[in-house]
């Protein structure tokens, strides 16, 4: 994501890259509405009744953030004493750091920067310009909402097994809960690290 200044006009749109743009916008979006449809099925599950009860109570927030804490105080009851909290906890706060990559882009302005190319300013105010994203930010994270999706499906199931099909049908872990298991070693070590008292 570059750092440009506020360089644009409200002239002729470049027609390809206009296109391009919204194309991409558009893929990201509808990537990320999998993401929360993958979660409002996991709430719909852990929750234990019926599925149009679960839905009216996860659809009576509107937005997307108390929607997710509430999923995430209904599992850390319902996981308190499994190791599948740790991994939960992860996935939870990734995906909010996900959801403002989305916010982003929902929330952004498309903008012609030096009669060049089409970009996005996340959360435009005229007198106060940001970093732009360019079409290569945004197809680069698509890919990032196609992964948490996946994980998000695969810890559902895992977790809504019983212990005798979990036992029988093992589920491999997915790539991006490894990932974010090896950054939290990674972090809790620099910071054991950083509490050892200097020599001397």
């Amino acid at each position: 994501m570059g750092s440009d200044p506020p360089s644009f006009t409200y002239g002729r749109r470049p027609r390809a890259t206009d296109q391009a743009m919204t194309q991409a916008m558009g893929d990201c979006i509808a990537s990320w509405s999998h993401v929360e449809l993958s979660l409002a099925q996991m709430f719909m599950t852990v929750v234990g009744c019926k599925g149009i009860v679960a839905d009216t109570i996860w659809t009576s927030f509107l937005s997307f953030e108390p929607r997710t804490t509430m999923l995430h105080r209904v599992l850390n009851v319902q996981l308190e004493n499994s190791p599948h909290l740790d991994d939960w906890n992860l996935l939870y706060n990734y995906t909010l750091k996900m959801s403002k990559e989305r916010n982003k882009i929902a929330h952004s302005t498309l903008l012609n920067f030096d009669n060049k190319e089409m970009v996005l300013e996340p959360f435009f105010v005229m007198t106060k310009p940001k970093p732009y994203l360019h079409i290569e930010d945004i197809r680069a994270i698509k890919p990032k909402f196609e992964e948490l999706r996946l994980a998000v499906m695969i810890f559902s199931s895992e977790i809504t097994m019983s212990p005798e099909l979990r036992s029988k049908y093992p589920r491999p872990v997915s790539d991006l809960v490894l990932r974010l298991r090896a950054e939290d070693a990674q972090r809790r070590k620099e910071q054991q690290e950083q509490k050892k008292p200097s020599p001397g």
